[in-house]
């Protein structure tokens, strides 16, 4: 039995190894080669040097930073507009249909096409970053919200209207309780998307 598990343990880390092994392989023979230019992809080497260097000056840990606080700022922007809107045209449909139109084709355009405006209108910049990163965060946030708030049963809104209760009462002792469980995947998503954005906002 001991034997197996060793055996399957090996073939697992085997599997993990083998991409990284094999990326580093051909990194390796393609900068040796010289066919392609350093510019465009140093050496193994280079990078090293450079990670090094800038762990020991501080630079790696600032830039660490700095895009983490980006990261931290505009997803709690995205999310935060995500969930409002989210709720309110979940419950209310004239919102949603004044609202899905403006979002809806915000949304069909790249992320990436919105930051040379973005640039133009608030500058070069955190802000233009954290911008950005709430914009990635902000849709799929939101339209899971839509999702899940429309989802839920309406007997339990129709009896708790029965007491003449009022609206903020509704939203956050129906709606937001029966959708919370299912609000985590539009987290998750917006969170993946608030990290693709910052690097694509890269030195900016």
């Amino acid at each position: 039995m001991k034997e197996y598990n060793l055996k399957s343990w090996i073939i697992e880390v085997i599997n993990y190894a083998a991409f990284p092994v094999i990326i580093l392989f051909c990194w390796y023979q393609v900068t040796k080669s010289g066919e392609v230019s350093s510019l465009m992809l140093p050496s193994i080497g280079k990078v090293k040097d450079s990670f090094c260097l800038q762990l020991q000056n501080g630079q790696l840990l600032s830039d660490i930073g700095a895009s983490v606080g980006t990261v931290i700022k505009g997803y709690l922007t995205g999310t935060g507009l995500g969930l409002f809107f989210g709720i309110m045209m979940g419950i209310f449909p004239r919102v949603n249909k004044f609202f899905s139109l403006i979002f809806d084709a915000i949304r069909q355009i790249p992320g990436i096409a919105w930051f040379p405006l973005i640039i133009l209108w608030f500058g070069i910049g955190d802000l233009s970053k954290i911008i950005l990163v709430a914009r990635g965060t902000f849709f799929p946030v939101l339209v899971n919200t839509i999702d899940v708030i429309c989802s839920t049963n309406p007997k339990y809104v129709d009896l708790i209207k029965l007491y003449q209760v009022k609206l903020k009462d509704i939203i956050f002792k129906i709606y937001v309780p029966s959708a919370l469980p299912f609000l985590c995947v539009g987290l998750r998503l917006g969170a993946g998307m608030a990290w693709m954005s910052v690097v694509a906002a890269g030195d900016s």
